[in-house]
């Protein structure tokens, strides 16, 4: 059995071949790395067989949808371990191996992470974040600690998946991709990591070991149709985490400045924002237990899903 399998979703040539090098590179030898084509004609085949790695696996799936890809990359994976890369981002030489030894040291866990820097198009840094740990040091949080330094703050520090390590076995991944039935559309990943941290602590290792790029292409980039869906679902969860007791009124307090301030800069291109900026006043008026399933909540939120859904549709993105 294969004790690490590298999951490698790509819908687009760019950036891949750099992708696969830093997979390829890693210290931790026991490694598959599976690359799922999402591009209908199979463009990106070439890329992966210029390598010649037995590592190397390809496979074309060409849905029309970037979450049946990486579900089916998961499936196909024979590792003990599951580590994501996404085709746009990178890995330092000793990412897989840290991450195996957080997931050893720490049995309880279930998810690791390791730091990472954010770079632009040409690999050039242009963030480092705040660190949490000394680089190799490693230490384990708790859902609290995530739900309170996150939520309230709009600010993912675990980062994007390309960071994390998941023990398969122990996870469902159909659990992971839903919030008290709701499915993002955007935040994805911190929806997972809260739901992660439902089964135990997650371990947390020191030093930049990855790098998460920032480009015009991707569907994160504040030009994208969709970027409003990443402002509010932060809102969903702050009223999911807020209606089970999790925040202190303090921080809903905190948390609303922050929805308002983040509203307002961008509702000028995404007018739905309008309606959320309109409902923040629910957040201090109605009890905390009724935020989430709060009627006109709901009807706001089905609302920019329609929205966001119709103004994509427009889009017509490069299959490479």
């Amino acid at each position: 059995m294969t004790t690490v399998s590298i999951l490698i979703p790509a819908h687009r040539s760019e950036f891949l071949s750099e992708a696969i090098a830093s997979a390829l590179a890693q210290t931790f030898q026991d490694i598959e790395i599976l690359v799922g084509d999402n591009t209908p004609n199979g463009a990106l085949e070439h890329i992966v067989s210029a390598f010649g790695s037995p590592k190397l696996k390809y496979f074309h799936h060409g849905f029309d949808n970037g979450g049946q890809n990486a579900a089916a990359l998961w499936d196909k994976a024979n590792g003990k371990y599951v580590k994501w890369l996404f085709y746009d981002d990178v890995l330092m030489p000793t990412s897989v191996d840290s991450l195996v030894q957080a997931l050893r040291l720490y049995p309880q866990a279930v998810m690791a992470f390791h730091e990472r820097a954010v770079i632009d198009a040409s690999g050039a840094v242009l963030l480092a974040p705040q660190r949490l740990l000394q680089d190799g040091h490693a230490g384990l949080i708790d859902r609290s600690f995530i739900v309170r330094t996150m939520v309230p703050r709009m600010n993912n520090f675990i980062g994007e998946p390309s960071c994390i390590m998941l023990d398969k076995d122990r996870i469902h991944a159909a659990e992971l991709r839903q919030y008290k039935g709701y499915v993002p559309g955007f935040l994805g990943d911190v929806c997972a990591y809260l739901a992660v941290a439902q089964q135990g602590p997650i371990a947390a290792v020191g030093g930049y070991l990855g790098a998460f790029r920032r480009h015009g292409a991707q569907e994160s980039a504040d030009g994208s149709p969709i970027f409003s869906m990443g402002l509010i679902e932060w809102e969903v969860f702050l009223r999911g985490e807020a209606a089970d007791g999790n925040l202190s009124l303090n921080e809903i307090l905190m948390a609303r400045q922050y929805l308002e301030h983040t509203y307002s800069c961008y509702v000028a291109r995404f007018p739905e924002l309008q309606r959320f900026i309109e409902g923040l006043s629910d957040l201090t008026d109605e009890l905390p237990r009724n935020l989430f399933s709060s009627e006109k909540f709901q009807a706001n939120l089905t609302y920019a899903k329609e929205v966001v859904k119709a103004r994509n549709a427009v889009v017509q993105p490069s299959a490479a």
